[in-house]
């Protein structure tokens, strides 16, 4: 239950952090754009990856199983 929560987790994060990235890379306001975005999209997988995983380590310690 824990990695579902957390999947859904990484999954709104990663939708986020993409129309972010797309946003801030026709922004032309920022320094770098291309390469903010490129660290956005990065972060944006690997919450997709660390929040499943979180949450199947730390459920059972909160649930108390």
């Amino acid at each position: 239950m824990g990695a579902l929560v957390g999947l859904l987790a990484g999954v709104c994060g990663f939708i986020t952090l993409r129309l972010l990235a797309g946003r801030i890379e026709t922004s032309k306001d920022a320094a770098d754009p291309a390469g903010t975005a490129r660290v956005l999209r990065i972060a944006a997988f690997v919450d997709l990856i660390i929040f499943p995983i979180a949450g199947y380590v730390i459920a059972p310690m909160v649930v108390g199983r």
